[in-house]
């Protein structure tokens, strides 16, 4: 069901089940290490505005899971039948919660959405997506798809997009492809994916990315507070903005 209990939402370029028979059925007899799954950017316009002053919405408003509704469910719908079809009931899933910047103009679902990823459980794996591993990927976004200054950072591993598809190949950036939807920082991603997979097989330390825990205020100071346990010896990645000044 939707997230409002009605019917499924149908895209109208193609039927629901298309890619999944056309993509990986297919596989059902071959065997695998993992899947990982980085995907819901599309879905964020599902989601229900529910918040009564207009700013960021509730914590259920893209699924409940106990209502069968919405990403939460089909987020888990989705791993029970991928390891049904592909015979093996513990297959590892890994899964991306999305980067900053990934939201597709539903700003105001973001932090519900990333709930709705883990089926409501909050972090991952837990009693409904067992053998699920993620990543964390709010900090990871694309930071250099504007003008800011961070534009111009020394550290910044990547050259500042302009949003021209029209040059070269052999401009010394990744293209602007559907602008920041698709994040270049994926090295950092993958690496919260392997570490997080490794510690869900035992074979290594735990490690998924910076998991919030609580904030406060104090002032004109923002405190942030993290599992360290889950961050491991990663970081949280923090971007000076044109608007606040330095982070």
């Amino acid at each position: 069901k939707n997230v409002t209990g009605g019917p499924p939402f149908q895209r109208d370029d193609y039927a629901n089940g298309a890619l999944f028979n056309g993509m990986v059925r297919p596989w059902a007899n071959s065997s695998f290490a993992a899947v990982l799954w980085y995907q819901g950017e599309n879905n964020l316009n599902q989601c229900v505005d529910d918040a009564p002053d207009g700013g960021e919405n509730t914590v259920s408003a893209c699924g409940v899971f106990e209502d069968q509704t919405g990403y939460a469910c089909l987020i888990e719908r989705l791993v029970s039948s991928w390891r049904y079809y592909l015979d093996d009931d513990d297959l590892p899933f890994g899964i991306v919660q999305l980067a900053s910047g990934t939201n597709e103009g539903y700003p105001q679902s973001m932090a519900a959405f990333r709930h709705a990823q883990t089926a409501g459980c909050g972090r991952l794996p837990c009693d409904r997506l067992p053998n699920v591993f993620a990543a964390q990927g709010h900090d990871v976004g694309d930071p250099w798809s504007d003008d800011s200054a961070r534009c111009a950072e020394p550290y910044a591993p990547y050259a500042c997009q302009n949003g021209d598809d029209n040059l070269p190949n052999e401009t010394p950036y990744t293209k602007f492809f559907m602008g920041n939807i698709h994040p270049r920082t994926k090295n950092w991603v993958g690496r919260r994916l392997a570490t997080a997979y490794r510690a869900l097989t035992g074979a290594g330390e735990l490690g998924a990315g910076p998991i919030l825990t609580g904030c406060s205020v104090a002032g004109d100071a923002l405190t942030l507070r993290f599992d360290a346990d889950a961050l491991g010896d990663d970081g949280v990645r923090a971007w000076r903005s044109p608007l606040s000044g330095d982070v």
